[in-house]
Order: structure tokens, then C-alpha cells, then sequence
């Protein structure tokens, strides 16, 4: 900013350089005070945000927890879940070896009543034909 001064004697004219003098002081400390301003509000700004980045932390920290809790009891409920279903198959299998067992019993027994109907029915035969053949004679 080039300022011209009126000469006077012994130099430039005082009102000139008084007048530009004060004028470049208003317009420093004016600035100066618009920096300030914005000084104050980039801080006041940086606060939200600080405080905004803290929430978030707490928040990530608690999703954090939230999900590391979500898998043991996910892992917990599957391995439950594993232990009921064993549990259940061996349950199954000794019943489905008992009912074998009574399946055999069962054919055991169908198997000695056929022996011993077979037995009754030859015995039968044999009386009748034998009190048959006391009838012809």
C-alpha cells in the first residue's frame, strides 16, 4: 500500500503521516481482533470435536464389548447347543439298542414258539395217525 505524503518543512506533513498511521493501526488491530475471533471459535470448534471424538472412543469401545460379548455367548449357546444335541444322540442310541435287544428277545421267543408249535402239530399228527391206524386195524 503506497501512501503518498504531502511535504512539509523538514520532511512530510505530520497530519499526513498521523492520519495513515492511525489508519493502519485501526485496520491492524481490526484484523488482529477478527483473528482473535476466529482463534476462539477454531478452539471452541476443536473442543466439540474432542469431545465429540471422546463419545465416539466410548461408543467404539462399547460396540467393542457389545460384540466380543455377543460371540462367547453365541460360542457359549453353540457349544450348549453340542453338548444337548451328544447327549441326545446317545440317549437315541442306547434306546435304539435296547429296542434291538428286545427286537432279538422278541424273534427268540417267535422262533421257540414256532419250534414248539412245529413240535405240537408233529405230535398231533403223529397221535392222530397212530389212532388212526388203531381205528383200521
Amino acid at each position: 500500500m503506497a501512501k503518498l505524503f504531502r511535504s512539509a518543512l523538514f520532511g512530510y506533513n505530520k497530519k499526513d503521516v498521523r492520519k495513515y498511521v492511525e489508519e493502519i493501526s485501526s485496520n491492524f488491530y481490526s484484523k488482529l481482533e477478527e483473528r482473535k475471533e476466529e482463534i476462539e471459535k477454531l478452539k471452541s470448534e476443536r473442543s466439540e470435536l474432542d469431545a465429540l471424538r471422546a463419545e465416539i472412543e466410548s461408543k467404539k469401545a462399547a460396540i467393542s464389548e457389545a460384540i466380543i460379548s455377543a460371540q462367547e455367548k453365541g460360542e457359549k449357546i453353540v457349544c450348549e447347543a453340542r453338548d444337548k444335541a451328544q447327549k441326545e444322540y446317545d440317549s437315541m442310541q442306547k434306546k435304539i439298542a435296547d429296542e434291538n435287544q428286545k427286537l432279538i428277545k422278541i424273534r427268540r421267543e417267535v422262533l421257540n414258539i414256532r419250534r414248539n408249535a412245529i413240535k405240537t402239530l408233529n405230535n398231533i399228527t403223529i397221535d392222530t395217525e397212530d389212532s388212526e391206524e388203531g381205528v383200521e386195524e
